[in-house]
Parts: C-alpha cells; structure tokens; sequence
C-alpha cells in the first residue's frame, strides 16, 4: 500500500492538518487471515492460556461481528501485533464491534490498515496504543460509520491528534482519557458543528489546566469526565481544581447539554458539591 501525506496549512487553524491519498486497498481475504492469526501465540482467558483462532473457521472470520483479539500471552507480556500484520484485521468483513486493546505494535502503520475496516464498522477501541501520533488518527477518517472510539491510554495523543478525530462526524462516544499530552486546543475541534452527535467525552488523567477546560465550553457533550487518577496509579498528573471546574460550569453559554459529570478520586466538600448543584441544577455529579 502507497500512502502520500500532503500538508494543508491553516484548515485547522493553528495545528496542521494532512490530506491522505493512496492507491487501492486490498483487503487479504479469510483465508489469509485466519492462516495468520492461527499463528499469534496464546493469550490469557479464564485462568489459563488459550488459542482462540486453531478451531475458528473461514466462515467465522466473513461472519464474525464482534472482534476480541488483545490480551497477556505468556510471560505477561501483550499480545503484539507489527503494524503491517494489522491488515489482516480488515477481512473481518462483517464486523461491527472491534476491541483491539492490550496488543502490543499498534503503531501509524496500523491505523492506516485499520481505516479499511468494513462499512459495518461502529465500535472501535485501540486503548493503549502508545506509538500511535496524529498521523495515524488522521487515517480514521475512512471509517465515516463510527460512532464510539476508545483511544486512550496512548502516551501520544495529543491535540494535534484530538483535532483529528474532529472529522469522525458520526462519533458518538470518544475515550481520550489517561493521555498525557492532551493539553486542550485541539477539543474545540470537537464542537457541535463538527461532531454534532458527540454525546460521551471521557478526558480523565489528562494534563489539562483550568485555562484550558474553555475550549470544551462548545462541545455538545452530555456527559464528560474529567476524572482524577487513583492515589496507586504513579506520577498521573491532574491540573484541574475545583474553581476551574466551577467557572466553566457557571457560565450558562458553556457545555449547554451536559447532564452528567464524572469526578472520580476528585475530593470535594458538601459545600462545593452544593455549589456545582446551584450552577447546573439537572446536571448528576458522578464521584
């Protein structure tokens, strides 16, 4: 597969956005692909290690809907899987539901293989993908029948990414909690107008400062956490404080739709519970 990436300067404003243009894909078919997997070592299921593909069909990969191919081999390790070794992922042509976490490799590469996945596609998570940067967000794009997207946990997501995934018009749900370098410009990306059936936004273990929770105030979100780390989890960062949170929520023009906020390991007194509950009377606080 040929794939050209051709800078446009200011469609996105200050982060730059890339035009992808490539020859015909082929999708490997079945075959190949079972002939593959048959082939990845065991991985951990109930208490012992198991190879779910040695039995499986051609006829189970065209029918398959929902895809479960992640998980710890021996050693402890994830499963990994080389970024071309992806495309045999795409002949699971009936495939609606994808969760692709816990593998090892998952890099640009991937994403490129992944953006082939068929039109029946609607959930895909990739959680964990630590070598994945914009560029390989920015080849989602393909996958115009999404609706829920779990990327976090992957140590390169950045705004730049997140501006990305502004063309996913379908999303519904988008997870791009745990990812450190998501720092706040890019969310405005997520707007009304650009994904205007954006519902679910979980941005927890971000790095994100009061200054920055501005650029969510046009989301059309109804739900969004913006959960803290719990005390085991080592050198998380959260910048967030409770009159940050408070002035966006004041603000009756800000975050219009939202109905549900997460707060998870966020320590809040009865009197800044009250507080929120007088800015947003039918909003449900989650902690």
């Amino acid at each position: 597969m040929h794939v050209a990436h051709l800078p446009v300067y200011g469609a996105e404003g200050d982060l730059p956005v890339t035009v992808i243009t490539e020859a015909a894909y082929e999708r490997p078919s079945a075959e190949e692909a079972l002939a593959f997997l048959q082939t990845l070592p065991a991985i951990g299921r109930d208490g012992g290690l198991v190879q779910p593909w040695i039995e499986a069909t051609v006829e189970d990969v065209r029918s398959m809907t929902t895809l479960q191919f992640g998980g710890h081999i021996e050693g402890g390790d994830h499963l990994h899987i080389d970024g071309d070794d992806w495309r045999y992922v795409t002949a699971f042509e009936s495939a609606k539901v994808a969760n692709l976490w816990e593998i090892g490799g998952a890099d640009d590469r991937a994403m490129a293989h992944l953006s082939h996945m068929p039109a029946s596609l609607h959930t895909l998570n990739i959680e964990q993908a630590d070598t994945v940067t914009a560029d390989g967000v920015r080849e989602l794009r393909r996958l115009t029948g999404i609706k829920s997207l779990m990327i976090g946990w992957s140590a390169n997501i950045d705004d730049e990414a997140v501006a990305a995934l502004g063309w996913l018009g379908g999303l519904e749900e988008l997870n791009i909690s745990g990812c450190p370098k998501i720092e706040g410009p890019g969310l405005r990306f997520l707007n009304r107008l650009m994904l205007p059936h954006l519902r679910v936004l979980k941005l927890s273990m971000s790095a994100l400062t009061d200054d920055a929770l501005t650029d969510l105030a046009d989301l059309g979100i109804e739900e969004l956490d913006l959960s803290k780390a719990p005390d085991w989890v080592e050198n998380a960062e959260y910048h967030l404080t409770f009159e940050g949170i408070l002035s966006l929520l004041a603000d009756a023009e800000s975050l219009r739709s939202l109905r549900t906020l997460t707060l998870h390991n966020v320590e809040l007194s009865a009197e800044q519970k009250a507080a929120l509950a007088a800015a947003r009377p039918y909003m449900s606080l989650e902690q």
